[in-house]
């Protein structure tokens, strides 16, 4: 049987890894889609369009829709078509992959998200809310058919439906991260997956001043609300502590940047008086550098 801790680590690599353009997607840039270049609002979109669409994120092959929902938030869907047996027939049915609607008043916190989604013909999805509803409650886009072959996907009421055809960010590019040497300030800078006593999860982003100043901000996986990191750099190069802010309450990390490959932190949470363990993977790290396999 493998270790707890090695199961534990896995799955955070494994979190980080999957990390991709969607997480690139908040709501400052969904905020511009109106204007964008490669991105069209429409009334429809067919399952034919959506064979013609070119996929945007590296990571799905399914196209990438924006909607505005009637309760004003945005959403990030990633969509496709499949067939389903029915009987002797096939019956044409969407995928939603992956969805998420952020929260109001942040940059990528969430109020709704799933993944594999199917939807059938006349069902509706109220992204608001994350669930697939009846005809009347809220939906925000509704699959149909369209005849015998074709179906559509379309928004309803007063929601807004947007199709992207070209990036609308740009990845952030490969090169950089940590500094080769000694662990400085900088070296905290980044993203993380953080998992704590493996009951809290969530993405974590730290920007850390060479005078060791920390701020970011940390979006849970549980809430999805998107909370303030403030800290700074301890008398140890590699030593940080840090608090994220909670409505109620705050958890204070005391962490140490591993020294080797500086692709993680691990240390200790600190939640009303109680001590929990965490460890934070650096989006696209490599826990254990290939030259010391």
């Amino acid at each position: 049987m493998r270790p707890r801790h090695a199961i534990l680590i896995g799955l955070v690599l494994a979190s980080s890894a999957a990390a991709d353009e969607f997480d690139l997607y908040t709501n400052s840039v969904l905020g511009k889609v109106a204007a964008a270049d490669g991105a069209k609002q429409v009334d429809k979109l067919s399952l034919a369009d959506l064979q013609r669409t070119p996929q945007v994120l590296a990571q799905h092959d399914g196209c990438l829709v924006i909607v505005r929902t009637d309760e004003a938030n945005w959403a990030k869907l990633v969509v496709r078509q499949a067939l389903r047996k029915q009987g002797d027939a096939e019956e044409p049915i969407l995928v939603v992959q992956r969805y998420q609607t952020l929260r109001a008043g942040t940059e990528s916190g969430r109020q709704a998200a799933g993944k594999s989604v199917y939807m059938f013909d006349g069902q509706q999805l109220n992204l608001d809310i994350g669930q697939v509803v009846p005809d009347g409650r809220g939906g925000d886009i509704e699959f149909r058919r369209d005849g015998d072959k074709d179906a559509v996907l379309r928004p309803v009421g007063k929601a807004k439906f947007y199709i992207v055809s070209k990036p609308l960010v740009s990845a952030p590019p490969a090169a950089g991260g940590p500094s080769p040497g000694p662990v400085v300030p900088e070296d905290f800078s980044g993203k993380y997956r953080l998992i704590a006593n493996g009951q809290w999860s969530g993405r974590l982003a730290l920007d850390v001043t060479e005078g060791g100043e920390v701020t970011g901000s940390y979006v849970s996986d549980q809430t999805g609300g998107d909370y303030p990191v403030k800290g700074s750099i301890g008398k140890q190069p590699h030593h940080i502590r840090f608090n994220v802010e909670l409505p109620a309450t705050r958890l204070e990390f005391e962490g140490r940047l591993w020294t080797r490959g500086k692709g993680a932190l691990s240390g200790t949470v600190t939640l009303t008086g109680r001590e929990f363990g965490f460890v934070a993977v650096r989006d696209g790290a490599e826990l254990m550098p290939k030259e010391e396999e």
